[in-house]
């Protein structure tokens, strides 16, 4: 399971941004307890190609639903970064 979206990247003390199109977003990690998990995903040129960078964010997990991979896709498809991302 994984997603495509676009990898923004902006820097501190540079104006403006890059853009990489369609990139390939994949869970690398998902840490917590039944309060609050972390998500790592990793944005690649392509599956098992060099990384663009990572993200980090958090989520409730459902407990009656033990994937918590799969909860994390789904909540990253939640988020405002990932608006349109589509699974592959």
């Amino acid at each position: 399971m994984a997603l495509r979206a676009d990898f923004t990247k902006t820097e501190q003390n540079f104006n403006g941004s890059l853009v990489a199109k369609n990139v390939y977003w994949k869970v690398d990690n998902v840490a917590g307890n039944k309060q609050k998990c972390k998500i790592t995903v990793g944005a690649y040129v392509e599956p098992n190609e060099r990384m663009l960078g990572s993200l980090e964010f958090y989520f409730v997990p459902e407990m009656n639903n033990s994937n918590f991979i799969a909860q994390a896709y789904e909540h990253l498809k939640t988020l405002s970064e990932f608006a349109g991302a589509i699974d592959c």
